[in-house]
């Protein structure tokens, strides 16, 4: 009825007026914090999935008489996103001056032969971060490096999750100069081919295999400087596989490596000699048998681990 309508005088209206923004802010927060919400739980579940993978030590067999490395896949958070740590060498080095790299090297006797150990000093000497600040999550398989290194992979979280200046991983950072040019993150998904920042792919013989070689340029850009860094060989390779477990939803994380697969899946693994109909003599084969009978075979091991990068 007519008698008991609002009336809409001008004060009336501004009244309304106050009333709607409310209602769209309060609209505003609900959707800022529903998405806040899914982007924690995808975080949570990207870590999961890669402490899924495990800290179980995996070795390829043709690494094993290779003097042993680590480094150290330093994963947090920043702008509501996992990143990666990455650092670009000095150009005054003589071993890969200049290049994009994980923090790591050499394994030297006081590790007492753990990898992981090695990993966190490396990280400690040349950022300064502490193994205390980070949480293990996984290992990754061997890979040789071109230097004939058999470097051990070692992915792990740092422990303050908030981004408060207080206790950010840039604040309690100390870069040592004469092994760190530059530090810089990446957001890990970058690394996923599907978004399309993969400048070069291609397929080389290594080690009596094959090897995927990929090469990524990221730009930065800070108030303070715009700078642009190659990321290639080995260190692509592995932040690669670490976005593909973390990330893509069509990854199998039982199959995360090759070597993993034949750690947790493979009963038989070893030589097979097979006749080849083309050259009329026996041929040896690399070949894995998995839980559920299947046989895989490669031309030698080599080739059977490229196959899963």
């Amino acid at each position: 009825p007519d008698d008991i309508m609002f009336p809409l005088t001008k004060k009336n209206s501004s009244i309304l007026s106050v009333i709607q923004l409310l209602f769209l802010h309060i609209i505003f927060i609900s959707s800022y914090n529903h998405g806040m919400t899914n982007s924690a739980a995808t975080n949570r579940n990207n870590v999961q999935k890669l402490q899924s993978v495990g800290m179980e030590k995996c070795d390829l067999p043709v690494h094993k008489n290779l003097p042993r490395a680590s480094v150290l896949v330093p994963l947090f958070m920043q702008n509501e996103k996992l990143h990666v740590l990455l650092t670009q060498r000095p150009m005054k080095l003589k071993s890969h001056p200049g290049e994009v790299c994980f923090p790591g090297g050499r394994q030297d006797v006081e590790d007492g032969g753990d990898d992981v150990v090695t990993a966190f000093r490396e990280t400690y000497e040349e950022v300064g971060l502490t193994k205390s600040s980070f949480q293990p999550l996984c290992r990754l398989s061997t890979v040789e490096s071109r230097n004939g290194l058999c470097v051990t992979p070692i992915v792990a979280l740092w422990r303050p999750l908030t981004e408060n200046s207080e206790n950010s991983i840039w604040s309690c950072m100390k870069v040592s100069e004469d092994e760190v040019e530059a530090a810089f993150a990446v957001p890990l998904e970058f690394f996923l081919e599907e978004n399309g920042n993969l400048a070069e792919k291609t397929e080389i013989a290594w080690s009596g295999g094959r090897f995927t070689m990929r090469k990524y340029y990221y730009q930065e850009e800070s108030e303070s400087s715009k700078r642009t860094f190659k990321v290639w060989g080995l260190t692509a390779h592995i932040v690669h596989e670490v976005a593909m477990i973390a990330m893509n939803k069509n990854h199998d994380d039982n199959d995360s490596s090759f070597n993993r697969t034949l750690k947790n899946k493979s009963k038989y693994e070893g030589d097979l000699w097979l006749w080849d109909d083309t050259s009329s003599y026996w041929k040896q084969r690399y070949f894995f048998l998995t839980q559920n009978r299947i046989l895989h075979h490669y031309n030698n091991i080599q080739e059977a681990s490229s196959d899963s990068a």
